[in-house]
């Protein structure tokens, strides 16, 4: 991911390299874990991290999900300033699926942000997804929408993520998933 922002700092370009892998490890259990590049370009400096978030998911039922997860596990550079350095956080979340074609799903992290999404599958291969963020501390709203393909062997997502009361604060994002 790639995104550029204006900050106190100045201009600010940041990009995301990450990699992620899940696995269920026992019955009703998964574990995942997602590995980060960050980089973080300001006019006169620049810094680079590298970190990881670590997931727990619990699925009781096959229509409902707990899940956990701690971002940012190996700390917070020090160096980063402030205003922009990724945190270490805590978020929780549900997930309720009904009839296997609407899935419903809440969320919330120790950084004051809630979070809700509606997905719905048209058919058996186009999903439609609409969401709604709030970062209560930097006051900061999203409405999302997007649309995917997921077929049986790839699949492939657009989303649109944009806040209502700042015209500039958007952005969109292509994702391609294929299992191996």
């Amino acid at each position: 991911m790639n995104k550029k922002s204006d900050v106190a700092q100045g201009d600010l370009e940041f990009s995301d390299i990450n990699l992620s892998l899940a696995e269920f490890f026992m019955d009703k259990w998964a574990l995942g874990v997602t590995g980060h590049y960050y980089e973080f370009k300001l006019p006169n400096s620049s810094y680079r991290q590298v970190n990881g978030d670590l997931g727990l998911i619990y699925t009781p039922k096959s229509h409902i999900g707990w899940a956990l997860v701690v971002y940012n596990i190996m700390g917070e550079n020090k160096d980063i300033p402030e205003a922009i350095r990724p945190k270490t956080t805590v978020a929780g979340g549900f997930n309720y699926i009904y009839k296997a074609m609407v899935r419903f799903r809440v969320d919330a992290t120790s950084e004051s942000v809630y979070m809700a999404g509606l997905e719905t599958y048209l058919n058996q291969f186009i999903i439609t997804r609409f969401g709604y963020s709030n970062d209560t501390d930097d006051q900061r709203e999203l409405i999302t929408a997007g649309v995917g393909f997921k077929g049986p062997r790839f699949a492939l997502n657009y989303a649109y993520q944009g806040n209502p009361q700042n015209s500039g604060d958007y952005r969109h994002s292509v994702d391609l998933e294929i299992p191996f």
